[in-house]
């Protein structure tokens, strides 16, 4: 049971650390804008998908979803791997979006609600690739790898298409941006399982 304990207490102090460690290149990049941006485009399948910011919440869950993802990790290990290939995620998008800055098409409307805190505190810039879409499918990716369970791991997988949807549905992002995000995320989700453990690797 102290061993429990102990060890869900080190998963905590991963979890304290992600926003510290995630968060501020996106923050940075987000702002400081050195290069003229490039907007991409909103394809057909974007517009399929009618313009709801009543899905802001749904879109928003992708924060506790990547909480459940560390601490449904069977080691502090394991959730150590997350936050390290989270950060790495994180600052390679970071990069691109510095050297490459993108924006995606909003609607022009007086946004209320939590939809106008997303608008408000998130500028149109960073759009591609997304880090939205990276880290539903680096959540779900650790989640399903951290089960045997078959329905599990569909769950985890249809919770992250449905963050896709509300992305697309709140106009944050488009399929585009969506993709190319998702694939970075899952790069980075096999880079971090391919850490040695730190018990190994202190050896």
């Amino acid at each position: 049971m102290a061993a429990d304990t102990k060890e869900f207490t080190a998963k905590l102090k991963w979890l304290a650390l992600m926003p510290v460690l995630l968060t501020p290149p996106y923050a940075l990049t987000n702002r400081l804008h050195l290069f003229e941006s490039h907007e991409v485009p909103r394809l057909a399948f974007d517009n399929a998908i009618a313009f709801m910011p009543e899905l802001s919440g749904l879109y928003l869950s992708l924060f506790p979803f990547m909480w459940l993802s560390v601490l449904s990790q069977p080691t502090a290990s394991e959730a150590r791997k997350f936050i390290l290939g989270g950060t790495a995620c994180s600052c390679l998008a970071s990069l691109i979006f510095l050297v490459y800055p993108t924006t995606f098409p909003r609607p022009n409307i007086d946004a209320s609600g939590v939809y106008a805190w997303i608008v408000t505190s998130d500028t149109p810039y960073n759009a591609c690739p997304s880090l939205h879409g990276s880290y539903a499918v680096y959540s779900a990716a650790w989640l399903a790898g951290a089960t045997t369970y078959v329905f599990y791991k569909l769950f985890v997988m249809l919770v992250a298409m449905a963050i896709f949807y509300a992305t697309i549905a709140v106009r944050q992002h488009g399929i585009i941006d969506l993709t190319l995000g998702g694939l970075l995320g899952y790069v980075s989700f096999l880079w971090a399982r391919s850490l040695p453990d730190k018990k190994k690797a202190a050896q």
